[in-house]
């Protein structure tokens, strides 16, 4: 260094007092004392730099092993979330109340913020999220890992997931794709669909197989690569989850409580390989328990997620209130939820019992009386064996009571209904079949009864005289001037009608070979004679635009009966 050599040369002259001499060597310690105290602290800056960038990793490592500490830091943390997911791998999801998901850490701590429209639970270092329809994969520090290009993902399992693409209802199946950790589509595929209990399975991996439900719970099973290995039954299946589960140090176990016979709870909790109980069985939920007896299960982060509901179905349907539940039985629910749940249970049981009693009640008003719809008057047209059209038979249900209108003779009777067949019993040993879905009447012959009012009290026109019934008394329509004309064709038939109008209530019909005229105007189509006798006669007219309309001729008497048993009378 050129300085150090001055120095040197300085030293060497004899006049080691002088002045100038005692300047150079001044000046050339003051230069070295500042270059040394420059690399000391480029060396403490440096040590520094690098230390703080090994306490920052050390403090910003994730652990996923972490313990939850159910402390009254944590459970405050919890309240201002409306909902979690499970704990694993340290992190678990959250739900704000503006509807956003976002994870904790096992301190309570949002490490993650809540900006996600959907999220779920951490598995193999990646966790699948959405925003809008679009899902991704985002590591332990939200950094997104890769995007997913089409349809909803499900968790990893032993490096790959499942992407479901959308159904196809007509076939019942739906779309599938399975990527690896990397987003790259392994494979793409199709598998039937199908509901146990409200809960759509879905494929699913185990020991390097994927499993896909099929018909009847059986599952077809391919490997890694798509190329399908075998097909297993039910048995198998649930030997085979049970195997591949067996080291499982847990298992959740459920519980029933409350009156049988008018509202059953099913709780859940939780014991341990030497049954235990750990989590007393007091949960509407511990995840995964929907629709479980038994199950084992892995505790993450030694905690266990558990619903509370307030109840408000009888279905068990409600608002959920979630927390944490730790192998100690200790939970985060707080005492105003608790309260709120078993308030809504009991407010739910006494309406279950009061529903139980009314359907009772329903029950035997059904068995004296059938449904609301066969109340009311019901007819049968009355053939006789040679095809002879004889009117109607009235059938008028009320409550219990039945009255029949046959033959100018009316008929009291009682009557029971078997809701579970569907059959009106009546006292005199007949039956009538009810159809629910159509609200349709049918004998014991098969014959077709029509509702022809709704009206309990109601009375055919020609029984408006009819005296007591109840003791099968006969009451005689009251009789009329009769005449000879008897009837031995067609011809007969339309001949006595075209030379006759008959009028009822301010309307007039006249006949004729070509028509029907309806107050001297034009009604409808010439008359069709669909039988006859001597005595008797059935004739069809076609109504613009009222419809067909049946009347019974009887020459004898000058009367003809339609079909609401309206009697017309010759003018």
């Amino acid at each position: 260094m050129p300085q150090l050599r001055l120095s040197n040369k300085l030293e060497t002259k004899p006049q080691s007092n002088s002045p100038k001499a005692t300047i150079y060597e001044i000046e050339e310690e003051r230069k070295h004392s500042s270059k040394k105290w420059i690399w000391i602290f480029i060396g403490l800056l440096i040590c520094g730099i690098g230390g703080a960038f090994i306490a920052n990793y050390i403090i910003s490592r994730h652990d996923t092993d972490a313990i939850v500490e159910l402390t009254p830091d944590f459970i405050n943390k919890l309240q201002k979330y409306t909902s979690f997911g499970e704990f694993n791998e340290g992190l678990a999801y959250v739900v704000n109340k503006a509807g956003k998901y976002g994870y904790i850490n096992t301190k309570g701590e949002e490490v993650i913020p809540c900006q996600f429209d959907r999220a779920n639970t951490f598995y193999e270092g990646m966790a699948a999220v959405a925003v809008g329809d679009k899902y991704k994969f985002i590591d332990y520090y939200g950094k997104d890992v890769f995007q997913v290009k089409e349809g909803e993902v499900e968790r990893f399992s032993e490096g790959l997931a499942f992407v479901y693409l959308g159904d196809n209802s007509e076939y019942q199946t739906i779309r599938f794709a399975v990527i690896d950790n990397e987003g790259k589509i392994v494979f793409y595929g199709t598998c039937p669909t199908f509901f146990d209990g409200g809960i759509v399975e879905l494929p699913f991996y185990e020991n390097g197989m994927l499993y896909l439900p099929s018909e009847s719970y059986k599952a077809v099973v391919y490997d890694t690569k798509g190329n399908k290995l075998k097909e297993i039954d039910w048995e198998e299946r649930e030997r085979i989850w049970k195997n591949n589960n067996a080291q499982l140090k847990y298992s959740i176990f459920m519980q029933t409580s409350g009156n049988p016979d008018i509202l059953r709870w099913e709780t859940y909790g939780l014991k341990d390989a030497s049954g235990k109980v750990l989590i007393p069985a007091i949960y509407d939920h511990l995840s995964p328990s929907i629709g479980l007896q038994e199950r084992k299960i892995n505790v993450s982060n030694g905690v266990v997620l558990a619903v509370m509901v307030e109840t408000s179905g009888l279905d068990g349907s409600g608002e959920e209130h979630c927390g944490f539940v730790d192998l100690k039985g200790h939970d985060t629910f707080t005492k105003e939820v608790r309260d709120l749940c078993a308030a809504a249970k009991k407010e739910l049981e006494k309406f279950a019992e009061e529903e139980i009693a009314a359907a009772k009640a329903e029950e035997e008003r059904l068995r004296r009386e059938g449904p609301d719809w066969l109340q009311g008057a019901w007819r049968l047209p009355t053939i006789d064996e040679y095809g002879n059209d004889w009117g109607y038979t009235y059938h008028v249900f009320d409550h219990g009571n039945l009255r029949t209108y046959a033959a100018g003779v009316v008929f009291d009777f009682r009557y029971n209904y078997d809701n579970e067949n569907d059959v009106v019993s009546i006292e005199n040993g007949g039956t009538m079949q009810l159809n629910h879905i159509e609200q349709s009447l049918t004998g014991a012959d098969g014959s077709k009864f029509e509702k022809v009012s709704d009206n309990t009290s109601f009375t055919p026109p020609t029984y408006s005289g009819t005296q007591s019934s109840s003791n099968q008394s006969v009451s005689q329509q009251s009789s009329t001037q009769r005449s000879s004309y008897k009837f031995y064709s067609e011809g007969n038939v339309l001949d006595y009608l075209k030379h006759r109008s008959f009028s009822h209530q301010g309307l007039v019909i006249g006949f004729s070979e070509g028509g029907v005229t309806v107050n001297g105007n034009y009604g409808g189509y010439a008359p069709i004679i669909r039988n006859y006798s001597e005595n008797y006669a059935s004739v069809q007219i076609n109504l613009i635009p009222s419809g067909r309309i049946v009347f019974q001729v009887y020459p004898q008497e000058e009367k003809l009966i339609d079909n609401d048993g309206n009697v017309w009378r010759p003018r």
